[in-house]
């Protein structure tokens, strides 16, 4: 639990001009009074959203313009906004709390009709229930009635319910303040740290790590009360961040850190740029429009202002180390229930399958990727029913099911997706992970799992229709070939242990390629050290 405390800590610090300090006396008033009884010392984040005055579409375009398409978040966030207000459900809070660590840290609260009915709410949200949202099974749907706050809809845990209905928690001064800082905002991001994480953070890292800005920890735990972030995005786009420090000077440094951090985010210490950044006197002017003004003993940054525009926001998050974070989280989940449903397929088939199956003829038919969809959830179970197994994947009936390929094998960032090509392809070959014929068990892997590619994605031109039984083919002559290319310099790949990574800087070393297709060839995998593991 500390571990997770001090990591929140430090994230909310870094990336949110997070500020805190004394607390100011102040009552909650207005939407937030609702609210305010759920938010208790575990509390770190409270998102208020007005669904009747946001634009999905033009939010995610301004706040994460690296999303790629072919992701499927516009879609559930448009879907649970439309479904919310047909409910006569206007503000939404969601709490994120470190109560509940390491499940899931989140619950969405709603002011609510006193009629609702949470269950046939929830039926309909169920059928299309965001995977990034954690797991419609898991969700616990029930309306609070309290005198203090009304009815009150809640989506969580039933653990969280459990505590949030068992007694009152101490009142938190700070959130009326962070709230009033960004008022009239339809969107509104409170950060509130605690006096626990300033010290816990003091205690564990005097010294802040590199890519926390590095320097001493008291920069942001001793000058550091709250933030807060509102967020427009009709008629007029913009973003403003408020954070509260102790005193002017503590402001004045802490503006020094937010701009050192920036600078190490755009362009880590000893990472050369790629064509697509800023350099020379562009790099710097991007920084200095990012950079909050100090007024007093507070940081704001106004980004619809004239030198402050969300232009410089955007080429920021368009970036490569920001892309390739973003891109990174949809990978790494769509890799990792890949390799889970690989494994399951294994432990039921005692091997792992083959890339196809074949008719009487020796004629391939369909992917091993159809052949996966029991394994991937019910609705995936549902569409392989609807397959015809004796029959090849472009046959009449099975060509009409293409455009039906589940999310998870859509790549973010590729441009094919749409059309029913997967960018997640399996190394064929005789030595590799997946023989072209004959389907292979963990004994069969002698230089071990963790050494080993199961799944690496490849760039659009390589792409294959996902029922389709064909992949990416293992040159020994030039095992580069086609890898990666939707963020420069790297390649996404999960391996046969299930542990999802990035490969980079191995291009330039066939030799290490090699290592990491092959199952059975004895080399040393030195390269794995370069190798940016995703999921940790």
């Amino acid at each position: 639990m500390r571990t997770f405390l001090t990591l929140l800590a430090l994230v909310t610090s870094a990336n949110a001009i997070t500020v805190a300090g004394a607390a100011e006396p102040a009552m909650p008033t207005g939407g937030l009074a609702k609210v305010a009884p759920y938010v208790d010392d575990s509390t770190r984040v409270v998102i208020s959203v007005d669904l009747s005055r946001i634009d999905v579409s033009v939010m995610l375009r301004m706040l994460v313009p690296s999303l790629p398409d072919g992701t499927s978040v516009g879609a559930d966030l448009q879907r649970l906004r439309t479904t919310l207000l047909a409910a006569k459900i206007k503000d939404v809070y969601v709490l994120v709390s470190l109560a509940e660590l390491p499940q899931q840290p989140w619950f969405l609260l709603a002011p609510c009709p006193p009629d609702l009915e949470p269950a046939a709410l929830f039926a309909q949200l169920h059928r299309k229930w965001p995977v990034w949202l954690g797991r419609a099974e898991a969700q616990t749907v029930r309306r609070i009635d309290r005198d203090d706050t009304g009815p009150m809809l809640f989506i969580g845990l039933e653990e969280t319910l459990k505590r949030l209905t068992h007694a009152p928690f101490p009142s938190r001064p700070e959130l009326a303040a962070s709230w009033r800082a960004v008022e009239g905002a339809p969107i509104r991001i409170l950060f509130l740290p605690t006096d626990d994480d300033r010290r816990v953070v003091e205690e564990l890292f005097p010294t802040l790590p590199e890519r926390f800005g590095s320097g001493p920890s008291t920069v942001l735990t001793r000058g550091l009360r709250w933030a807060s972030c509102g967020i427009d995005v009709t008629p007029k786009r913009s973003i403003q961040l408020i954070a509260e420090s102790a005193d002017p000077p503590a402001a004045e440094a802490l503006q020094l850190h937010w701009t050192k951090l920036l600078a190490g985010l755009v362009l880590p210490s000893g990472q050369s740029r790629v064509a697509s950044q800023p350099t020379g006197s562009q790099f710097a002017g991007q920084i200095e429009r990012l950079v909050p003004d100090v007024n007093g003993q507070r940081l704001v940054l106004t980004l619809d202002q004239p030198g402050k525009g969300l232009a410089a926001l955007e080429d920021f998050l368009a970036t490569r180390p920001v892309a390739q974070m973003v891109i990174g989280h949809y990978v790494t989940q769509q890799l990792q229930q890949l390799a889970f449903a690989m494994h399951n397929w294994h432990d039921t088939n005692k091997q792992f399958p083959a890339q196809a199956n074949y008719d009487g003829s020796d004629r391939p038919l369909l992917s091993w990727r159809v052949h996966l969809l029991p394994f991937l959830g019910d609705e995936a179970t549902t569409l392989y029913r609807r397959f015809r197994l004796d029959e090849p994947w472009d046959s009449e009936h099975n060509r009409s099911l293409i455009p039906e390929m589940p999310q998870v094998y859509a790549l973010p960032g590729s441009q094919v997706a749409r059309e029913g090509r997967t960018c997640y392809v399996r190394p064929v070959g005789e030595s590799t992970s997946c023989p072209a014929r004959q389907p292979i068990a963990f004994r069969d892997i002698t230089d071990g799992t963790s050494a080993t590619v199961m799944i690496v994605e490849v760039d659009d031109k390589h792409a294959v229709v996902w029922t389709k039984p064909e992949d990416w083919t293992f040159d020994r002559a030039d095992p580069a070939k086609g890898l990666g290319g939707h963020v420069p310099g790297s390649s996404w790949s999960v391996f046969c242990d299930g542990a999802p990574h990035v490969l980079e800087e191995t291009f330039v070393d066939p030799k290490q390629l090699k290592a990491a297709f092959t199952r059975n060839g004895g080399e040393p995998l030195e390269f794995r050290r370069r190798i940016q593991g995703l999921s940790q």
